[in-house]
């Protein structure tokens, strides 16, 4: 069964009709607006890590993506030098 607040006032600071219904209950009466440093800290954190695992996999694109340029590179100029590879 949900417990009403008997001893609260609606004239109180702990009874807000737009944030609070009657039937829950707050520990603090004060409500903040924003996050706290620990969630700030959290999120942070769980981008850091992401970012972390994502790194590696970015860097192996981009070096396989060098030798390919590197190997096409090669490939013209044998093709292109006079005592080359003709196609």
């Amino acid at each position: 069964m949900i417990a009403k607040h008997e001893n609260v006032k609606k004239g109180s600071r702990a009874f807000n009709s737009k944030l609070m219904s009657p039937f829950t209950f707050h520990l603090s009466p004060f409500t903040y607006k924003g996050f706290s440093v620990i969630e700030l800290l959290i999120v942070l954190s769980i981008i850091g890590i992401l970012a972390g695992l994502a790194l590696p996999q970015i860097m192996h694109v981009l070096r396989a993506r060098q030798a390919t340029n590197c190997a096409m590179q090669r490939i013209d100029e044998l093709v292109k030098s006079p005592n080359g590879i003709t196609p």
